[in-house]
């Protein structure tokens, strides 16, 4: 089956827009504080539908929206949204590839392409990660102790380690094999096992970010060693089921056709 090259453009635009529309609500729930349409709401609603609530002068009006806590909220949405849409993509383009048995035209530059999208919104996420902290160390002190937060920046870091990984070995290896049809074809199944490893800790962890922000009701009741194996049994489901799918789609070179290659 031939896919048009405007297909994997399309779905990169979906995953994105969902992951805009998923990750405001986490966001929200991220900063630990005032709900994010309530904190912007005097400089995106039009002064005539909340003239009863609003200060009379501008400098109260602009002040919602100036302050630094907004800042870093604005960064951190973004680097949410490009994290968790590009992930979704990457996996799927690469579970069309297993299942399809070639990838779709333009694989290797969209690849590529989200890829440093996902490493953009990774860098964002430590940017106004550590921003929050400086403001709770500032303001409110009481939130650094917060295992939820701990957790969070526990998945960021695995994020980041993983990140390095894939740009370092997985990316050039599928950028190499994304014209010779099978997935991974002459390699052996460990090396395509260790490639989707890579998507199921990406996509889980970016999953777990989200759900970190938007489940208020964690904070203060569940603890570091409660949330953690949640996190880590839903990236081995998912390792499983990718492992499963490969090695039930896997077709194995015969002897004569050459030599089984390894990664590295």
């Amino acid at each position: 089956m031939m896919v048009r090259p405007q297909s994997a453009r399309s779905l990169m635009t979906f995953a994105i827009a969902a992951g805009t529309a998923l990750a405001i609500p986490a966001v929200s729930g991220a900063t630990e504080g005032l709900d994010l349409l309530d904190a912007l709401r005097p400089s995106i609603i039009p002064e005539g539908f909340v003239a009863a609530t609003m200060p009379a002068s501008t400098s109260g009006w602009l002040e919602p929206a100036l302050n630094a806590r907004n800042g870093f909220l604005v960064l951190h949405l973004v680097g949410l949204c490009l994290g968790l849409g590009g992930t979704f993509v990457l996996d799927a383009l690469l579970l069309q590839w297993i299942l399809w048995g070639r990838p779709s035209p333009g694989f290797a530059p969209v690849f590529k392409t989200l890829s440093h999208t996902v490493l953009i919104g990774l860098l964002l996420l430590w940017i106004s990660g550590l921003g929050f902290l400086a403001v709770y160390a500032l303001g409110d002190a009481a939130k650094l102790f917060n295992p939820k937060l701990h957790v969070k920046i526990a998945v960021v870091c695995v994020l980041s380690i993983n990140g390095a990984v894939l740009h370092r070995w997985i990316l050039p290896l599928v950028q190499s094999q994304a014209s010779d049809g099978r997935f991974l074809a002459g390699y052996s199944p460990l090396t395509g096992y260790l490639v989707l490893l890579t998507g199921a800790i990406s996509a889980m962890s970016w999953i777990t970010a989200f759900l970190l922000g938007v489940l208020r009701e964690l904070n203060g009741r569940a603890g570091f060693a409660e949330i953690v194996p949640i996190w880590l049994s839903c990236i081995a489901l998912a390792s499983l089921a990718s492992f499963a799918l490969l090695r039930a789609t896997f077709v194995r070179r015969p002897a004569a056709g050459g030599s089984v290659r390894s990664a590295g």
